[in-house]
């Protein structure tokens, strides 16, 4: 092991023995591993090609040779979205880490967090590299960055084994051309910014002959790096995963902002195995809901939203975020989440997190309460179809509540010992979200005056707008983009938010949107098909916000 390895796996021990940085415990480093992998007969390996401010729509309209040549073996997408934020430091640390900014927090260039202006004396929470996990977890493997952009080696790729900065994206590619034909890294980086820079200066455009000649040549230079590993020596034993990327898009001559055009990046994953496969991903642009967040409804004088002593179903597509220790486990308190109670000291219902479960509580004029608990719910960081149906038999004086997930039925209680009052006067204001530390992602949210039948509600699984009119009341698809979520239903309330309320474009993962194709490629799409590839496991505390896709083409490499 060379000096530079063993100094900065010390520096690396320092760090997590410190604790003062990181939120999660990392597993310890697996040397025996890292001999069986070198002793193995096919080696597998990663080339990682960026290119800077790269629109999908614009590389598709110009398909430049090299990238147009690896499709027929690629998994490829040209609309996949960006960050938030779309600067490069931004992007390219959402790309690195695996989270978003809502997490790593980093907006320019020193690449250090954000501190919480509210909070200056709280240190960001840690989220490293992929070459600071694979400096931990396989510290015997070589690693590689290659960019002209001197802050994203000095600042960023630092754990990697060696950092080069050439002077122009033409260096860039000599430098590479050289190691990757003659050295044995695992995981090699190549970042080129020349296309940004053509961009900026004429604008992002397939009719730009200037940016369209500097992705022309970018693109010559990556047929360079390919033909430069079909010349290492070791080719026929090693098994190439090839990913070319881009960090964000950009619109006019700018980038940064939010709208669709800069989120707007390409993405192919080569491998001369692969089956060509086009990720046409769908998606989802959803409010979420935090401890800081919530909306309440701006008056209901007519009760429209009082259950009393009738029946109601309540439907809404739902994602659960991780809590802050990375998991999906709420602990032992009620954290709610929807309703018209915040707790259980108020009549009404709602519907809250326990622990791994869904619980819908209901409490009447009597102070009689119902609760129905489902466990291991909303555990994956998927979307789901969540439907509650709840309705009171004042002649039998009973009360039934279910619960259908993706619409089946997980979850049902009727309680046979309500008083002989039964009614459920609930005043209070429904709301959504704002207690405790629920983090959840919501939309298509709809509420009827009736039970739906089995039927309706498994159409529902997979549905989104042009809700069924009979007894709906309230349906707001929660697509405003603003603080004002709008009733559907003329006449009837809106929602007002409180707090800072953000909208995030997300997969939509309903169960019949999980074919091979729908993956909505991101830059937190990148690392967990880096790790993947390099058989390094993802530890859940890792928090990683994209999932991996790949082993669904397993098959295709047998």
């Amino acid at each position: 092991m060379n000096m530079q390895k063993k100094i900065r796996l010390s520096i690396v021990a320092a760090v997590l023995l410190l604790g003062a940085c990181t939120k999660y415990n990392n597993p310890a480093a697996n040397f025996e591993l890292d001999k069986k992998t070198s002793d193995s007969a096919i080696v597998k390996k990663v080339l990682l090609i960026n290119i800077d401010a790269a629109p999908g729509s614009e590389v598709k309209a110009v398909m430049p040779a090299t990238i147009a040549s690896l499709l027929p073996n690629s998994k490829y997408s040209w609309t996949g979205l960006s960050d938030l934020r779309t600067n490069d430091a931004t992007t390219w640390a959402s790309m690195a880490t695996g989270v978003n900014i809502g997490k790593h927090q980093i907006t320019d260039a020193t690449f250090q967090p954000t501190r919480d202006p509210n909070n200056p004396s709280i240190s960001a929470s840690f989220y490293p590299t992929f070459f600071f996990r694979i400096l931990q977890l396989r510290p015997l493997y070589k690693t590689l960055s290659i960019s002209s952009w001197s802050a994203l080696n000095s600042n960023l790729m630092i754990h990697s084994d060696a950092q080069i900065t050439p002077a122009n994206d033409k260096a860039v590619k000599d430098s590479a051309v050289v190691h990757l034909q003659n050295d044995n890294q695992i995981l090699t980086v190549v970042d080129f910014r020349e296309v940004e820079a053509a961009g900026l200066n004429s604008g992002f455009s397939a009719t730009n002959p200037e940016f369209a000649n500097a992705l022309k040549t970018t693109d010559g230079y990556i047929g360079e790096l390919l033909a430069a590993l079909k010349k290492r020596k070791s080719y026929n034993k090693e098994n190439w995963l090839i990913i070319i990327t881009s960090n964000h898009g950009a619109t006019g001559k700018t980038f940064g902002g939010s709208s669709d055009p800069e989120r707007n990046l390409f993405t192919l994953f080569y491998n001369t195995k692969y089956k060509g496969l086009e990720l046409k991903g769908k998606t989802l642009n959803s409010p979420r809901f935090k401890s800081d967040v919530s909306a309440t409804l701006t008056g209901d004088p007519t009760g429209l939203y009082n259950i009393g002593s009738g029946s109601m179903t309540v439907q809404m597509k739902m994602k659960l975020n991780p809590f802050s220790d990375g998991t999906y486990n709420a602990g032992g308190s009620f954290y709610f989440m929807l309703g018209k109670m915040t707790n259980g000291g108020k009549r009404g219902f709602g519907l809250f997190r326990q622990r791994l479960a869904l619980s819908v509580y209901m409490t009447d004029d009597s102070n009689h309460a119902t609760q129905l608990d489902v466990s291991n719910t909303l555990t994956d960081g998927l979307w789901h179809s969540v439907i509650i149906t709840m309705t009171t038999d004042l002649a039998k004086l009973t009360r039934t509540i279910k619960l259908y997930m993706d619409g089946a039925l997980t979850g049902s209680l009727t309680d046979i010992s309500l008083g002989t009052v039964a009614t459920i006067t609930d005043t209070s204001p429904l709301q959504i979200g704002g207690n405790n530390a629920t983090d959840f992602n919501l939309t298509d949210l709809r509420i009827y005056k009736r039970i739906l039948s089995d039927g309706e509600i498994a159409n529902d699984a997979c549905s989104l707008g042009n809700p069924n009119l009979n007894g709906l009341t309230g349906y707001w698809p929660l697509t405003d983009g603003g603080t004002t979520l709008a009733n559907g239903i003329s006449g009837n309330p809106d929602f007002k938010v409180t707090g800072p309320i953000a909208y995030s474009v997300t997969a939509n993962s309903l169960r019949c949107n999980l074919g091979a194709d729908n993956v909505s490629v991101q830059n937190v799409t990148i690392a967990p098909q880096i790790f993947y590839w390099l058989g390094i496991p993802i530890d859940p505390t890792w928090g990683l916000e994209g999932s991996i896709f790949l082993s669904n083409f397993e098959t295709e490499l047998q």
